[in-house]
């Protein structure tokens, strides 16, 4: 609060000369040994653009917006995912943010793509195949917070550049497997947290699903298997309204095509969550 309180009452030259002591002290700083301090200028940088005010002032935090969309991404690639969740939180905060502010940068197809492969990096799926038993200090995030931050800016992108995702529906896709396969084997009030994320979402994609109806196949596919192999109850009855929401994207084509690559044991449960949409879709909620 402070600090922004000092952006508020700083002109457009004190405005330059303290970007430029961001950037300048970002271009000094090696990565690999001072994360948090990269950390720290991100957060700085994030405050001065929700601070700002007057086109001048603006327009300068805007010159740089683009240097602090890359530098901020490098906060969400580290392979050392316990020691830096905090900035990690730090990046994908910014990054919504960011995404939101059209009038301060513009991202193409490119960025979009590149923004949903750090997603992909922050939070990697858990690998199928023993899936419940996968949970691994790589791969398993250690609170609900990450997990919602990447929903957040999967969300932003929907909402505010849906044409340039339509040129990267895979890596849309791969990141909506991985946001599902953490969900899926969700404990305590994480149960709750993830499967309301993933269904905003999901509910989100209603609007294209011309694009993303037979694409969000594997996803349905993926819940029913994780449901066969042992999907704890409330795990299942809070993500339904989330495969309710891509059940109701697609055309009697698609689900035609879903039934038939199911295994027997997996009809049997789609069987019951289909009716149980079918009752929903008759009150007009899907």
């Amino acid at each position: 609060a402070a600090f922004c309180g000092i952006v508020h009452h700083i002109d457009t030259k004190q405005t330059c000369s303290l970007l430029a002591e961001l950037v300048d002290g970002l271009q000094s700083t090696a990565w690999e040994t001072r994360s948090l301090d990269i950390a720290s200028s991100v957060h700085a940088y994030h405050l001065i653009l929700l601070s700002a005010k007057g086109q001048h002032q603006k327009s300068e935090v805007a010159s740089v917006a683009r240097y602090f969309s890359s530098v901020s991404q490098q906060l969400l690639c580290s392979s050392r995912r316990r020691q830096i969740e905090r900035s990690a939180r730090i990046g994908t905060k910014f990054l919504t943010t960011l995404i939101g502010k059209k009038d301060v940068i513009l991202f193409c197809s490119q960025d979009t793509a590149t923004l949903l492969s750090r997603v992909i990096n922050l939070l990697p799926p858990i690998p199928k195949k023993a899936h419940h038993e996968a949970k691994t200090e790589e791969n398993l995030i250690s609170s609900s917070e990450i997990y919602s931050e990447c929903c957040a800016i999967v969300s932003a992108l929907i909402k505010f550049y849906p044409k340039q995702l339509y040129g990267c529906t895979p890596s849309v896709i791969s990141v909506l497997h991985s946001l599902l396969s953490h969900a899926t084997v969700a404990t305590g009030d994480d149960v709750v947290v993830m499967g309301l994320e993933f269904g905003k979402i999901a509910e989100l994609l209603s609007a294209h699903s011309e694009v993303f109806k037979k694409h969000v196949l594997g996803l349905i596919l993926f819940f029913v298997d994780s449901a066969v192999a042992g999907m704890s109850a409330a795990t299942k009855r809070n993500l339904l309204p989330a495969i309710f929401s891509l059940l109701g994207l697609l055309s009697k084509y698609e689900l035609h095509q879903l039934q038939v690559t199911m295994t027997p044991s997996s009809k049997s449960i789609f069987r019951s969550i289909f009716r149980d949409f079918q009752k929903l879709q008759y009150k007009g909620q899907y």
